[in-house]
């Protein structure tokens, strides 16, 4: 090179240089275009949990627009946290959500330095942009799609920031439409769907239809992988899928009807956790219309299926009170049947666990079943309480306060009204049936295996109880489920299940109500009373009081082989169409805290059945049996009466009032002598507490036990008490909401038609009570449309005298506890 051209070459590196600092010049300039391009804020608390549409679009508009998404704690988005919302340009808030509440003041706060706007509801916090500047906000937002978000952002761009340029307008899908995944495009209404799916599937008016309402966001952003397999798998199972697709909660089920008026299907899932999120008892009304069992559906948003099947709580703590909204609309069945999945661009979608939507559609092809199947063609089964395994513990929970016997009868004679199998004998009454359960319906125990003393197969109480399951497979008051056929059902549990059972409790068979032929074959024996096509059986024992093991036990106790096998028998030996259990203790077996899994034990002892389970309304709801064992839980009232003071604090109370009008220190020492026994209680020494503070101790306590209400007997399903206890009833409701309720004699007047002793407004409150007190027929009224696969009706919770509204009076004649 010649030096020349050296000195061009280094004269053009010179010149050259500026051009090679470009890069970083270039992130100066692109960092001023940042600053000087309008920034947006999204928050919502659904675009948390599924943002990729939304990401998608502000991807698109990057370039102009500065744009952050936000959720509110939770999901796939930050929270807005020390987000300082007045540095931006616009806050765009969907108004949804109680959550939102908690951030009123901020947002508020935010809308005195920048422009807030309110999209899709605004219950729980306003802006200050009107709905009026920008009319065609909500379409776009309702039609969410990559298209109709980038629309928006031109759109809000162009009327509140002063971009230049217009925005195309929102492409719009029906806010209701049917929809499968075989077609291209959504269908009108119900019976164009039908027409088509009659073309499509051979025998389509034969199948049972099952409801599936979901969200349109789910198919126009095509997320819609969860609610197309709960479309194949009903296909797949012999049902015929009616999917409804809503653009929000109002009004929806409406069009599950079809143009006569009656249901276009046997039951619905609801993939959602509210029928009508704006407006509660409208949804509740919209079910009742359509009059159908409504499923719980729903996808973990937070968790993929590894971390789903995984994890011991389901729903809970999380979504608990996600479960609590869906019970107040009449949901049952919470169920999880989908999990997140993030692939690998970001995109975050929902997946089908496979083996929950499954389940979830043949639980839901079982309340068809119910809800198609003539009455007199359905089998069930009732059990009732036998925990200690001997005659005098059998029939109802001590603490359910029901008279077991009794509403076993009254509830036979109801099924036999309604057109049930009952057999053709006379139908026992209350008496004669306990004698019957006690003698050939009770569990028999072989003592408690494995203690100190009991000697085995040796063991005298254990020859007594071969002798009386022999009698019992004899009479043919019992079901012998022999050894091979019970370990062909039991080889299809999962192994970590079986693995469980015969830790805790030895190998198939097992010892708990096992009778040994003489020939040496071995059977489970499951006593059952047979009725035509119902069988009312002893739920099996826990199995505390049969092994020393189990009883020196911690943590939730596995099922022994006989519970295992009296499940399984239900739905392969007596092929159950429904299971009503007067007692039962599925709720306690190990497995996911809310919403079973269905591998757990629950999803493997109920399987497919519907549980329909009567419940006190002072339970609290049931809260476990509807959480963890997919019960629909049916309330009833046991009588309660205001306590009277039993006879140690009557004569206690005596005695103190005698000290009023004695001087005599003998008579307060008297008093100190019988409060003792009561220390306790009254939180203080007896003996040494100052007179004065113990004798106010003494009065509040003893008329808070006076005032305590307390049950009246043995309730009967279906049964009103007497006209003495309802009176009673109706006075201990009274004193639960007036500082000083009528006298008892007064309350018995005005049941009995005369007023003339008590203020109008007390009367009404007395006539209204004693009418829902005398409403208990309602409660095997209920028993029967949910046997129907009927929708039953949600109600308050709690016992009557904390909440007289848990005896309200109910439309249809239906009164549940959820």
């Amino acid at each position: 090179m010649t030096a020349a051209c050296a000195g061009l070459l280094a004269l053009a590196l010179a010149l050259a240089a500026p051009a090679q600092a470009a890069p970083g010049a270039a992130t100066r300039e692109a960092q001023a275009r940042a600053h000087s391009r309008p920034r947006i804020a999204v928050i919502s608390i659904e675009l948390a949990q599924q943002p990729t549409l939304m990401r998608a679009a502000a991807a698109r508009r990057a370039d102009t627009l500065a744009i952050d998404l936000y959720g509110l704690g939770g999901g796939q988005l930050p929270g807005i946290g020390e987000a300082d919302l007045s540095a931006y340009d616009l806050v765009v808030v969907e108004g949804v959500g109680p959550r939102l509440a908690h951030y009123r003041a901020r947002l508020d706060a935010a809308a005195r330095r920048t422009r807030v706007l309110v999209v899709n509801g605004d219950e729980w916090v306003s802006g200050n942009v009107p709905a009026s500047a920008v009319p065609q906000a909500l379409a776009y937002w309702r039609n969410g799609t990559v298209e109709n978000y980038t629309r928006l952002l031109d759109y809000l761009g162009a009327r509140l920031l002063g971009m230049p340029g217009l925005a195309e307008p929102p492409v719009e899908y029906p806010e209701r439409a049917f929809y499968h995944p075989a077609h291209a495009g959504p269908f009108p209404d119900v019976e164009a769907y039908l027409a088509w799916a009659r073309q499509r599937l051979p025998g389509a008016d034969a199948r049972p239809r099952v409801g599936i309402v979901f969200y349109r966001s789910l198919a126009l952003g095509d997320n819609a992988a969860v609610i197309d397999a709960l479309v194949n798998e009903t296909e797949s199972q012999g049902g015929l899928p009616v999917p409804l697709w809503r653009s929000d909660s109002h009004d929806s089920l409406r069009h599950l009807r079809g143009a006569d008026g009656k249901p276009a299907v046997d039951a619905l899932i609801l993939c959602a956790s509210q029928i009508d999120y704006a407006a509660h008892r409208a949804g509740v009304e919209e079910a009742r219309a359509l009059g159908v069992a409504v499923l719980g559906c729903t996808t973990d948003y937070t968790r993929d299926a590894a971390q789903w099947r995984a994890d011991p709580g389901g729903f809970a703590p999380d979504r608990s009170g996600q479960l609590a909204l869906s019970e107040a609309n009449g949901i049952i069945e919470p169920m999880m049947v989908g999990a997140r999945r993030v692939r690998a661009d970001g995109a975050v979608l929902h997946e089908p666990l496979a083996e929950q939507v499954s389940w979830r559609v043949a639980r839901a092809l079982a309340w068809t079943r119910l809800h198609r199947l003539p009455n007199a063609e359905k089998r069930l089964v009732i059990s009732y309480h036998s925990e200690a395994a001997d005659q005098a513990d059998v029939g109802g929970d001590p603490d359910s306060y029901l008279d077991a016997q009794a509403s076993l009868a009254a509830l036979l004679r109801r099924l036999r009204g309604d057109g049930y199998d009952v057999g053709a004998l006379p139908l026992p009454d209350a008496d004669a049936l306990a004698q019957r359960m006690a003698r050939d319906g009770a569990n028999v125990s072989a003592g408690l295996w494995g203690a100190p003393g009991h000697a085995g197969e040796a063991d005298a109480q254990y020859r007594r109880a071969q002798a009386e399951l022999a009698r019992r497979l004899a009479a043919g008051d019992a079901v012998a489920i022999p050894e091979a056929q019970y370990l062909a059902w039991y080889r299809e549990l999962p192994q970590a299940l079986r693995e469980a059972v015969e830790a805790r409790w030895g190998p198939p068979p097992g010892r708990i109500m096992v009778h040994a032929g003489q020939d040496g074959q071995r059977s489970i024996v499951i006593p059952a009373l047979r009725f035509g096509k119902v069988v009312v059986a002893p739920h099996p024992v826990w199995g505390y009081l049969q092994d020393a093991g189990a009883l020196a036990s911690t943590g939730a106790l596995p099922p022994h082989h006989q519970y295992v096998a009296f499940y399984l028998w239900m739905t392969r030996g007596h092929h159950a169409d429904a299971y009503v259990p007067l007692f039962t203790q599925l709720s306690l077996m190990p497995g996911k805290q809310q919403g079973p899994a269905r591998d757990d034990w629950v999803g493997r002892l109920i399987g497919d059945l519907p549980h329909i389970q009567p419940t006190p309304l002072q339970a609290n709801g049931g809260i476990g049996n509807k959480r963890r064992a997919n019960a629909l839980t049916l309330g009833f009232m046991p009588p309660l009466a205001l306590a009277s003071l039993p006879p140690d604090l009557a004569a206690l109370r005596d005695k103190l009032d005698a000290t009023a009008q004695s001087t005599d220190d003998s008579a307060r020492q008297a008093v100190r002598g019988l409060a003792a026994r009561h220390a306790r209680a009254l939180d203080l020494d007896a003996a040494r507490a100052p007179w004065p503070q113990l004798e106010a101790a003494l009065r509040r306590y003893l008329a808070e036990v006076e005032a305590a209400p307390m049950p009246v007997g043995g309730h009967v399903l279906g049964q009103p008490p007497d006209a003495d206890v309802s009176a009673r009833m109706v006075h201990a409701m009274l004193a639960g909401d007036m500082a000083e309720p009528p006298p008892l004699e007064t309350v018995r007047a005005v049941i009995a038609g005369d007023a003339r002793h008590a203020p109008a407004d007390v009367a009404e409150r007395i006539q209204d009570y004693a009418a829902r007190v005398a409403a208990a027929p309602r409660e095997a009224d209920a028993v029967l449309d949910a046997l129907d696969g009927r929708y039953i009706e949600p109600g308050p919770m709690a016992d009557a005298v904390r909440n007289p509204d848990a005896l309200r009076a109910f439309p249809l004649s239906l009164r549940a506890l959820r």
